[in-house]
């Protein structure tokens, strides 16, 4: 009885602690509803007036898809941040101040609406 206590007292620790981490550094997902394939995609923390390393590295992210990141910053650091789509032309699209702090905020669906015209 004590073996079957310590167990399950063990996997109640573990999964609280994968819990945690998954909160603590959440995932957002990136739909891409533009019309047009992205080739490039920046997300930074508000704060950082740096954009940063490309997160796609390489994919394309066609017209429909979605892709899913971790972000690289717990939530007690960084939880609204600026994004930013590029496709085949260099346009871009790009989303300021994104708060994540809600489960239901990290899935962000990028439209036309999103596309930066120039002044």
């Amino acid at each position: 009885m004590r073996k079957i206590f310590l167990g399950l007292l063990l996997f109640v620790l573990i999964a609280g602690f994968a819990s945690a981490q998954q909160t603590a550094f959440p995932e957002i997902t990136i739909v891409n509803n533009t019309g047009y394939p992205m080739y490039e995609m920046y997300i930074s923390p508000d704060f950082d007036d740096y954009w940063g390393q490309d997160w796609l590295k390489g994919r394309t992210v066609r017209n429909g898809e979605s892709v899913t990141f971790r972000m690289e910053w717990p939530l007690s650091e960084a939880s609204v941040y600026d994004i930013c789509l590029v496709d085949t032309d260099d346009d871009t699209y790009t989303r300021m101040g994104v708060n994540i702090t809600r489960a239901q905020d990290r899935r962000l669906t990028f439209t036309f609406d999103d596309f930066d015209y120039d002044d």
